[in-house]
């Protein structure tokens, strides 16, 4: 099949790449070519639906996790990427692979929609480890939050704690979530 596209040009080889120079030799767009070429004629449809803040979160998340100064603080910005709640990034991630999954479907591409399936089930298995992250600062935070109320406590009647009245210990961090439950 020869490509009558018109930046599909006959290359001089000065300067080419080897995809290039076998692209012209069997007369097969070189990758780049392809994406340009697919992106130039979804141009009009992407202008109508906007990527509105695509991809600009994780920049925000990881800023958050610079002037993060408590562990609290930590697992704000982290569950806000791998919670199970709806806006999360990994639930939203799911979602639309799910959704590329059924549209592939109903657009009889069954392989590609295979391929998807199979990448969200690589992502569920992924998230599962990466909730089990999440979790596991659950106990940190608790222990956090204690050691803050012991601290003001302290300091909002120093003499309230006397040998004779030694403040009681704080009772047990919760224990560890089950491996594999789910949220």
């Amino acid at each position: 099949m020869s490509w009558t596209n018109p930046d599909f040009e006959v290359y001089d080889n000065v300067g080419r790449t080897a995809e290039q120079i076998d692209s012209f030799n069997t007369g097969q767009p070189t990758w780049d070519d392809m994406l340009r070429w697919t992106e130039a004629a979804a141009e009009e449809f992407a202008a109508q639906v906007g990527h509105p803040d695509t991809g600009l979160h994780i920049a925000d998340w990881t800023s958050g996790l610079s002037r993060a100064d408590k562990m609290s603080a930590f697992f704000a910005v982290s569950n806000a990427v791998l919670g199970d709640h709806p806006d999360a990034a990994l639930t939203t991630l799911s979602t639309f692979m799910d959704a590329a999954a059924t549209w592939c479907v109903f657009h009889n591409q069954p392989d590609l929609a295979q391929r998807y399936r199979s990448a969200a089930a690589n992502l569920a298995t992924a998230s599962e480890g990466l909730r089990a992250l999440l979790d596991a600062a659950v106990p940190l935070v608790y222990g956090e939050i204690l050691t803050a109320e012991q601290t003001s406590q302290q300091q909002a009647d120093p003499e309230a704690t006397t040998p004779s009245t030694a403040p009681t210990p704080p009772p047990p961090a919760p224990p560890a979530p089950p491996p594999g439950r789910a949220r």
